[in-house]
């Protein structure tokens, strides 16, 4: 036991960190796909050319959140890894339970690998905690306090770590001491119980994993690659798959975690602080990292319009702090949530006015965007944030057209910027050559009218 308290303290190369509330019925595949990442990297031949001290993971910690599990999840995941690494006499399995007030050392397992192996070459040390609080923001900052490792990478109880994962973002994280957030592609997926079809495939790690079924894909979430335009699309929608990232502990720390009063948006709010400070922080990396599950017990299924309201409020709370730089700015007529709302689903906009105001706050923040991030930003991502406003200008256009236009089609003034429909004016000045859709738009309107 003094061994693996000595263990216990050392940093290991990742920490994984994993809220566990319920899923019994998938906890099993989702932690042996990240066991796995070590057993391959066991395997790597000693002649890779990619293998070195900086860029090989010797140690790892998972650190499992009960966030009130009541369905055995913990204990299934636990069996897993125990199932799984019989075979594996090279890899050091230790187990310590936290949970009832102190520190419960699981070490039948050990002693019998320590018999086969006695001198391991990876170590695996599983801390399971307690969560302070209900909710998952809670939960995750329970466990960031106890987790050793510098760099921690996210995983969901129901997701698949994609083989290669967490080697690719070590290695990334270890070359590159600027970027504080590194994220992924992922695959979202339903497995076949609950979607009948035919077009089925085989998921990672199938055979390590008891009762895997085969799955159908969703679709492939393709995250921004440039991260001066990830920081620009983040105010807009969260592009960065929370399942998939790795970040520097020392980071989410600075910025004092994530805010434990959001209930669903916990992520999307914790980057769009992170992106205050540095637009170039978050990137992500172009490679599929993590098989998302979609079943009817996700978060953003059962919380969506929860969810959705608590985006709204991070981006305004966002665009407020890009933009009122200066006490004057206070009084700007398209800062209202009403707004943001409206440019981030023009669809939902109650008026033209409201119309017209998400477009102004749109010019508002490609200005201020561009300013404060003039030093930081390549010429491809500056034409990146520009066609960008172009096409969700003319999205907002479009919407005040055909949804609004009638109202105004015997005094439609487009030839001034302050008339009932600056937004189509704006669309006009900036997109000369789109003027075959604006005449589709209002043939369309005087045919309907």
């Amino acid at each position: 036991v003094s061994q693996s308290s000595e263990l216990q303290e050392l940093s290991p190369d990742v920490s994984v960190l994993i809220p566990v509330h319920r899923g019994v019925d998938f906890v099993s595949h989702s932690i042996a796909s990240i066991i796995m990442q070590c057993v391959d990297e066991l395997h790597q031949p000693l002649d890779d050319e990619t293998r070195g001290p900086q860029s090989s993971l010797s140690s790892m910690q998972i650190v499992i959140v009960d966030d009130r599990c009541d369905d055995g999840s913990i204990d299934v995941m636990i069996q897993s890894c125990k199932k799984l690494l019989d075979s594996q006499p090279n890899i050091l399995l230790m187990v310590f339970d936290h949970r009832e007030g102190q520190i419960t050392l699981h070490e039948e397992h050990q002693q019998q690998q320590k018999r086969h192996h006695p001198q391991p070459t990876i170590s695996i040390a599983i801390d399971i905690i307690a969560s302070k609080s209900p909710g998952v923001a809670s939960a995750l900052n329970t466990g960031l306090d106890h987790c050793r490792s510098e760099l921690v990478a996210r995983m969901d109880a129901d997701d698949i770590c994609a083989p290669g994962r967490l080697i690719s973002q070590l290695r990334f994280m270890r070359g590159n001491s600027s970027v504080n957030v590194v994220g992924a592609s992922a695959v979202i997926f339903s497995t076949k119980d609950d979607q009948d079809t035919n077009d089925c495939t085989i998921l990672p790690y199938h055979s390590v994993a008891p009762n895997s079924n085969q799955c159908h894909i969703v679709r492939t979430s393709l995250p921004v690659i440039d991260p001066g335009f990830l920081s620009w699309t983040m105010l807009f929608t969260c592009t960065i798959s929370h399942p998939t990232v790795m970040f520097r502990k020392s980071a989410i720390d600075e910025i004092r975690g994530y805010d434990e009063s959001i209930k669903c948006a916990e992520d999307y709010d914790l980057w769009l602080r992170m992106l205050e400070k540095d637009c170039r922080s978050i990137l992500c990396l172009p490679f599929v990292g993590v098989w998302h599950r979609k079943h009817k017990h996700n978060n953003s299924v059962t919380n969506s319009l929860a969810q959705k309201k608590e985006a709204n409020e991070a981006c305004y709370r966002a665009i407020c702090k890009k933009i009122l730089s200066s006490p004057d700015d206070e009084t700007d007529e398209s800062l209202d949530i009403e707004h943001i709302t409206a440019l981030k689903d023009p669809a939902t906009a109650t008026s033209l006015d409201s119309i017209n105001n998400a477009a102004r706050l749109l010019m508002n923040m490609e200005s201020t965007f561009l300013q404060k991030n003039d030093m930081c930003l390549t010429e491809h991502e500056i034409k990146l944030i520009q066609n960008d406003c172009n096409a969700r200008i003319g999205e907002l256009a479009t919407i005040a057209i055909s949804k609004f236009g009638k109202d105004y089609t015997d005094h439609f003034k487009f030839n001034s910027s302050e008339g009932p429909c600056y937004v189509w004016r704006l669309w006009s000045d900036r997109c000369p050559n789109e003027q075959f859709q604006r005449l589709s738009l209002l043939c369309h309107l005087t045919t309907t009218s």
